[in-house]
This record gives C-alpha cells, sequence and structure tokens, in this order.
C-alpha cells in the first residue's frame, strides 16, 4: 500500500536538467494518487511553506563540483526543524562516477540536525552544461535511462526503499575541496561579459538565480554572487554573453538541440 499521500519537492536547478527530472518523478507520483509539491528554490522563500503538511520533503539540486550547490545548502540551512520526518535526494550528474558520490553529504548532515531522515540520496545522470559538451548518442542514452529508472525511484520513495550512495575518503575529500567553488565562482563571474549583440532585453538579469546580474547604463554589469549555474549564457537569445580568458572554456558553444531539453525562461 502507498505510504505517501503528499509530499513537497524543492529543487534547483541552472538550466533545466534538474527540473527536467523532478517533473518526471512528479509524473510517476502522481500514477500511485500521491500528491508533489513541487517548489523552485531560486524562487521560494524558505519560510513561505509548512512543512508539516507534508508526509516527506525531497531536495534535488544538480551536482556543482562535487556538491549540492550553496544555494541548495543556504535554503537547507534556512529550514525549519522538525520532530521527525522522513527526506530524500535526487541529484543530476554529468558523469555517473563515484568522485560524486558523496556530493550529498554536507546537505544531508544539515537535515538531519533538523530531524530529518534522509533514506534515500540518488543520482541521475544528464546531460553537461560545463565545459564539455555530450554527444548527441550519449544525451538520448542519458534520457532514455531516466525513463526507465524512474517509475522504480517513484515506488521506492513512496515505499520508504532506503538508497543510500557508496561515498569513500576519496570522494568525501572531493567534496570537501570542492566548497572552494564558492569563492572561486565570485572571481570567475567578474569574467563574465557581454559583447555587441547584447541588446539590453533583460532575460538574464530577471532569470539569474543568484540576482547576480544588472543592467547598467550602457552594458550589463555581472556582480560577485555568482554560483555557476551555466544559466544565463544559455538562455541569452543573442548569444551575447562571454567569458574572458582563461575561464572561457567553462561554457559550451551551444546549447543541445534537443527539444525536451530547452530552457525555459520567465
Amino acid at each position: 500500500m502507498d505510504r505517501l499521500q503528499r509530499i513537497g519537492v524543492f529543487y534547483f536547478s541552472g538550466t533545466g536538467m534538474t527540473r527536467y527530472v523532478v517533473e518526471k518523478l512528479e509524473l510517476e507520483l502522481a500514477k500511485h494518487k500521491v500528491q508533489a509539491d513541487v517548489f523552485d528554490i531560486a524562487k521560494t522563500h524558505v519560510f513561505s511553506t509548512p512543512l508539516n503538511i507534508y508526509d516527506s520533503i525531497g531536495i534535488a539540486y544538480p551536482v556543482h563540483a562535487f556538491n549540492a550547490p550553496k544555494i541548495v545548502i543556504d535554503y537547507a540551512q534556512q529550514l525549519s526543524s522538525v520532530d521527525t520526518m522522513d527526506a530524500f535526494i535526487i541529484s543530476t550528474v554529468g558523469e555517473y562516477a563515484a568522485i560524486n558520490f558523496a556530493s550529498s553529504s554536507l546537505l544531508i548532515s544539515i537535515l538531519r540536525k533538523k530531524g530529518f531522515n534522509v533514506f534515500y540520496d540518488k543520482p541521475f545522470t544528464m546531460p553537461c552544461n560545463f565545459i564539455i559538451k555530450d554527444k548527441e548518442v550519449k544525451v538520448q542514452g542519458d534520457l532514455n535511462r531516466l525513463n526507465t529508472e524512474m517509475p522504480q525511484t517513484a515506488r521506492d520513495i513512496i515505499n520508504r526503499v532506503p538508497h543510500q550512495q557508496p561515498s569513500n575518503l576519496g570522494s568525501r575529500f572531493a567534496a570537501w575541496a570542492g566548497r572552494l567553488e564558492w569563492r572561486g565562482a565570485k572571481s570567475v563571474s567578474k569574467h563574465y561579459y557581454t559583447d555587441e549583440n547584447c541588446s539590453n532585453c533583460g532575460l538574464c538579469t530577471h532569470n539569474c538565480p543568484n540576482h547576480n546580474i544588472s543592467i547598467g547604463e550602457k552594458t550589463v554589469q555581472f556582480n560577485r554572487q555568482c554560483g555557476l549555474c551555466m544559466r544565463c549564457i544559455y538562455i541569452c537569445p543573442q548569444k551575447a554573453i562571454k567569458v574572458r580568458w582563461p575561464y572561457g572554456f567553462i561554457a559550451l558553444d551551444n546549447w543541445y538541440d534537443n527539444e525536451e531539453l530547452a530552457i525555459r525562461v520567465d
């Protein structure tokens, strides 16, 4: 018998990969008559949703430098404490590799201190949006694998089937060291700029989850709150956002052609 009646899923997605996975999960849960309320962390005030209306909560994120992004960690730290509540974690990775297996370690620690029982932590491989652009055959393989695995994932979440990633000393060290990116991102963002194709449309400003971009009198300004989610680069209709040397390699030349992965904008 299904144990969950209603869950809250809080996600962050820079370019839409994690949102895509969460939407697949929502559809599968609905098949079991489980209501999933889905919230975008970048648009949801942490105190605006009472947790006590849920039987369980989930947090979903893309792995950044072997960790959950800083915006997700900050959100978790502000969550209210609970007497006891089950929680699950879904992550997306560009490559399924042992070095990523401790990516949820800090997030799990924060949640447990607040009274959550984190019984499930599972990664899904999705196309990479950073440095390396995957070939179409891998992209389609990732999507096919997601569609195959998601029904079982939904059943496991409903029935509280435990799933933990087998982290080791190497992956835990990588996660610890990777948190240096939180500071490094602030430096890298100062190397972002717009070229002559920029129309000052404001799309990047409005869609930046870290509120790092502003429009000046003559050009777009990139400040020091960047999370390296890459959203601004790929949503720009004029492809006008560039990254100066020595960080120009981090951005893909073009976004994926697959219609299912089209980046949505507000």
